[in-house]
């Protein structure tokens, strides 16, 4: 890091002085005076559009005169103390969060969240997010606000405000100091004194204070050079934050003019536009572009707009590294076109037990436990609970479901993946080499930090597999293949075997044929039928799919075919009635015929809600309306996303109470009754959920109009007339003068 002229020389330090704060102040003395100032930039959705971003963001308080107290960071109140960048803004639901807690979620990479608490550290204190104050990092890590994986890089981070111990003369010395005496790394401790700056001034160790760009270059707390380097703005070297959603490297003070006020309590949160669901957690759209999976042009796209994240997810080869191509679900029982989960085939002596479980291990290895009948996907822990496995099981599938959630190093404490674990000895060689096997067909190797698959290329680069492991389960030998073939008789790979797998013509779900031949008469789809469904091209003109050439088989299972229709149009082109081209034609004209005829409306309150109803009120725009309009988006399409769901359904109100011991969930009027809560206090919360909606049972997770509620014996007469009342705020009142 120090080579090639990339970083300043260090001047000796000042022999300092008196240890006195010296607040800089603005003009001259203004450390921001060597920035070229960032353009204005229109209001966010969490600003009030009558005011300018600079009057919302908290950004003039981390400039001169605002003097911290000797008892800081625990004093530091919310709008007054806390400067730093807080926590993060996620678009798409509308939510506001910590940054660890976004790491947590998989909405923020780890190394970026880990600068941002650096900063936090150096800065004044960690940010405790529910009580809106500054803590320190031992009692950030008491309080969980951050994991014990980040102790030492963050107590580093927090000596830049505390001061760093000289280990030959004991003396406190700043941060410039330390970096001088080689007691922090030069890149992290100039992204320590960018932050600084960026949010008040250099601060004197030895008394918490902050002082001038000018006071620090006079004590000793920094070069000149060093300060003419950190306020250079096109000094791309001094950039040492990242900036995900511009993909950019920039100074901590550019990051913060790109962030937005949390108008609760000013509170400065970095703003998170697109993530994309992969396997258990979000996955940021950078991610994507560092593995490979897409190039910059699309994220380039893709940020400006120009395509959607719904579009990009739906790509077949961003999927694949998502979600994958699809695990065995489930056993297909020829004779009879009946479908069965593992397990049930397992408790039928359908499956041999040995089979069952390694089948189940794999889908757990892969992206979650399977039901075939429901299409759902379950963790190890939700799919007992749901009686999708036994809990004889569960053991041995937490264990497997490790291979995406990682496996935790025993002597570290690192989280690792399974190639890893294999090498630690953690996992059983034989069993790790399968369910790399099972993992590598259905998609890629799972990076279980990121939360998705990986192209081998990067996998092996990120030392998530190595060649030669590669190389052996590309061409499998009776050591590698795991998987026991019931009809054959035959131990194959996991890639063999999907290939002798049919699918279910309603969910597209892969399934092992039992008692029969898969060629034969039956419901399902066979390989070869598959094959060529998805190597015939077909050029769509209109929808949602309009411009595109898309494989049969991807039209035939979206939204424009039941599965009725799926099924007999397979049927016939299964028994040679209808050919390729005939296939095709037919899939075309229905395509056409859908989007002539589909009227796209929304649930709203009580009403449908109508595309131009949602661009009148800007919750949509124009682009939006015109590809719903000529079907090339759909309603779920749109509803997916958080900033329309949240105008046409809402957040959410209080739904009930949950009683601790029981963890029971009864609803507001039961919670009267039964005296859990007052009578004003019931009526109350019941009048508010009926303004903002609807009456809610939160035991049986449903909704309800007050006549309805009624009527379900969910409230009671008493309050029937308040709560009608109440429901007016939606519904609305009607004026006794004009009747409007």
């Amino acid at each position: 890091a120090g080579g090639g002229g990339r970083w300043p020389k260090l001047s000796p330090p000042g022999s300092g002085g008196a240890d006195i704060r010296v607040p800089f102040l603005k003009g001259a003395e203004d450390p921001f005076a060597c920035v070229s100032r960032a353009p204005s930039r229109p209001p966010t959705r969490m600003e009030p559009r009558g005011s300018s971003a600079s009057e919302n963001q908290p950004l003039s308080t981390a400039l001169p005169g605002d003097c911290l107290p000797p008892q800081a960071p625990a004093a530091e109140k919310a709008g007054t103390g806390i400067k730093s960048i807080a926590g993060v803004y996620q678009e798409a639901s509308a939510k506001t969060m910590s940054l660890y807690d976004a790491v947590k979620d998989h909405l923020l990479q780890r190394d970026l969240a880990a600068s941002l608490l650096e900063a936090q550290a150096a800065t004044g204190g960690i940010v405790a997010w529910k009580r809106k104050q500054l803590v320190s990092v031992a009692e950030a890590l008491r309080m969980g606000l951050v994991g014990l994986e980040m102790k030492e890089r963050l107590l580093s981070a927090e000596r830049a405000r505390t001061g760093f111990v000289d280990p030959y003369t004991e003396e406190k010395i700043s941060l410039y100091q330390a970096i001088q005496k080689e007691l922090i790394g030069k890149e992290q401790g100039l992204s320590l004194l960018d932050a600084q700056i960026a949010t008040g001034g250099i601060i004197d160790p030895s008394t918490g204070h902050r002082v001038s760009l000018q006071e620090a270059c006079e004590r000793g707390y920094l070069g000149e050079e060093m300060r003419d380097f950190l306020c250079d703005p096109g000094n791309e070297s001094a950039k040492s934050f990242w900036d995900p959603n511009s993909n950019q490297r920039v100074t901590y003070r550019e990051l913060m003019r790109r962030c937005i006020a949390d108008p609760a309590g000013g509170l400065l949160l970095l703003p998170l536009k697109i993530s994309f669901p992969g396997l258990r957690g979000g996955v940021c759209s950078h991610e994507l572009l560092d593995s490979g999976i897409i190039d910059a042009s699309l994220f380039q796209a893709l940020h400006n707009g120009e395509i959607t994240a719904q579009e990009v997810a739906e790509m077949d080869p961003v999927q694949q590294y998502l979600s994958g191509t699809g695990s065995i679900a489930g056993v297909a029982v020829l004779e009879t076109s009946g479908c069965r989960s593992i397990y049930q085939a397992l408790m039928e002596h359908l499956l041999p037990p040995g089979t069952a479980v390694t089948l189940l291990q794999a889908q757990a290895a892969t992206g979650g436990l399977i039901d075939p009948i429901k299409n759902e996907k379950f963790t190890a822990d939700a799919a007992v609970q749901a009686g999708v496995v036994g809990p004889e099981l569960h053991d041995k599938l937490s264990a497997a479901e490790r291979a995406v959630t990682g496996y935790k190093d025993p002597y570290t404490g690192e989280t690792v993946s399974l190639f890893q674990a294999i090498q630690k000895g953690l996992v059983p060689r034989d069993l790790g080499i399968f369910l790399l096997d099972a993992q590598l067909a259905t998609g890629g190797i799972v990076d279980p930090h990121t939360h998705h698959r990986l192209p081998v290329e990067v996998a092996c680069q990120r030392g998530l597999l190595d060649r030669d492991t590669h190389t052996l389960l590309s061409n499998p030998t009776e050591g590698t293949r795991g998987f026991f073939e019931p009809s054959s008789k035959e131990t194959l790979s996991y890639a063999e075997l999907l290939l002798r797998c049919v699918t279910d013509p309603d969910t597209g779900l892969y399934l092992l044929p039992l008692s029969g031949d898969p060629r034969g008469a039956h419901s399902f789809i066979d390989h070869s039928t598959q094959f060529a469904l998805k190597n015939k091209e077909l050029s769509v003109d209109c929808g949602k799919f309009k411009g595109q050439r898309v494989p049969l088989w991807k039209l035939l299972f979206s939204d424009y075919f039941t599965g009725k229709q799926r099924r007999s149009l397979i049927q016939q082109f299964r028994s040679g009635s209808l050919s390729t081209q005939k296939l095709a034609d037919i899939i075309r004209d229905t395509i056409r015929q859908v989007a002539a005829s589909s009227e796209v409306t929304f649930e709203g309150l009580r009403e449908k809600v109508t595309p131009a109803q949602l661009l009148s009120s800007k919750i949509i725009n124009q682009d939006l309306f015109e590809k719903l309009t000529q079907g090339e988006a759909s309603a779920k399409d749109v509803v997916g996303m958080g900033m329309v769901k949240k105008y046409l359904e809402g957040t959410g109100s209080i739904g009930g109470l949950i009683l601790p011991d029981s963890e029971e969930r009864i609803s507001i009027y039961q919670a009267k009754r039964k005296g859990f809560l007052r009578p004003g206090t019931s009526l109350i919360l019941l009048e508010a959920q009926a303004a903002t909606g609807y009456l809610i049972d939160p035991s049986a997770n449903k909704k309800y109009s007050v006549d309805e509620a009624l009527r379900a014996n969910l409230i009671g007469p008493e309050v029937y007339d308040k709560l009608l009342a109440a429901e007016k705020a939606v519904t609305g009142y009607t004026d006794p003068y004009t009747g409007n």
